[in-house]
């Protein structure tokens, strides 16, 4: 209702869109006037006839899959930024008819592919039609396996699982199951073809320290080649994991509570952050400060860490 007797009416679209989108674009919108007087009034709409077509090109199989197409912008009649995700119809192009007026920025997303350069189009009513071409190189896809010293495979959660650099980028590890068939499930997508190497060291991100799960080593070079003929098997040191979490006199989660570690003067990084009251993450043998804070009041703990896991309960 935009105001007494008026009504603002959408057509929109059945495209699925991207999370914390809208549900699908506005095509065209209509104020129209009901009289008072009128039990019933019709409203016809004459949708533009755009359409959107996308393809990814160069050196590539004809058919990659998965692909996704990933296209981000503000429509003009909505005003309203929008993004939304489509799949190929066919090949490794597709053409969708009725996205609406704006500009749009236009992605494809493949483990096949290295991310091709985004191109950005404008779709009016004296220009309703447009075609993207994105230019992608063909990637390699990397397998990870991680072997503790007796030859049993390590699995540490896939938040902490080491990056690799390559073509000047680092590229986080992720499963690879959706695209290959093989003994590893952790691995890396859309690597440039070439030289590699898997970092195995501790970080600093935003003041905090970042230890990974086993011992620093050196880094693990490997040579990229196009495709899933890829693999990459690590025999690493596991470092303790120390798991902190704050009760309530009844011993249950004080989910009030605030667990933090540092490590001589620096903070040290948890694994999960969504849950405050609990602290847990993989430490290197020596000494740590474990604070546990509620309502201002606080309790500290030293905290000697060898090799062994560790499972802490405390009370502020």
């Amino acid at each position: 209702l935009v105001a007494k007797g008026q009504l603002r009416i959408c057509v929109v679209s059945d495209v699925r869109s991207l999370p914390g989108a809208h549900r699908g674009p506005y095509l065209h919108e209509q104020v129209v006037v009901v009289p008072a007087q009128a039990a019933v009034q019709r409203c016809d709409f004459d949708v533009p006839a755009t359409r959107l077509e996308i393809a990814v090109v160069g050196e590539l199989p004809p058919v990659i899959r998965p692909l996704v197409f990933h296209v981000e912008g503000t429509a003009a009649i909505a005003g309203a930024a929008m993004g939304f995700e489509l799949e190929p119809s066919e090949g490794n192009a597709g053409t969708w008819v009725g996205m609406p007026p704006g500009t749009w920025t236009v992605t494809a997303e493949s483990g096949w592919i290295v991310p091709a350069a985004p191109q950005t189009v404008q779709i009016t009513a004296s220009t309703p039609s447009a075609r993207v071409e994105l230019l992608a190189e063909p990637a390699g896809i990397v397998g990870l396996t991680l072997r503790a010293a007796n030859g049993r495979e390590y699995a540490p959660p896939a938040s902490t699982l080491p990056p690799l650099r390559a073509g000047g980028r680092l590229f986080a590890a992720t499963n690879v199951r959706r695209y290959v068939r093989g003994s590893a499930s952790w691995g890396y997508v859309s690597v440039p073809a070439g030289p590699a190497e898997v970092l195995l060291e501790d970080r600093e991100v935003e003041g905090q320290c970042v230890f990974q799960p086993f011992d620093v080593q050196s880094p693990h070079a490997i040579d990229v080649v196009i495709g899933d003929h890829n693999a990459v098997e690590i025999y690493v040191e596991p470092r303790a994991q120390v798991d902190v979490r704050a009760v309530d006199v009844g011993g249950g989660e004080d989910v009030d509570a605030r667990v933090s570690v540092s490590w001589g003067a620096r903070s040290v990084a948890s694994v999960d952050n969504t849950r405050p009251w609990r602290w847990y993450s993989f430490l290197p043998p020596g000494e740590y400060r474990i604070v546990v804070e509620r309502n201002g009041v606080q309790k500290e703990q030293l905290l000697h860490v060898a090799r062994e896991n560790l499972q802490l309960r405390l009370r502020p």
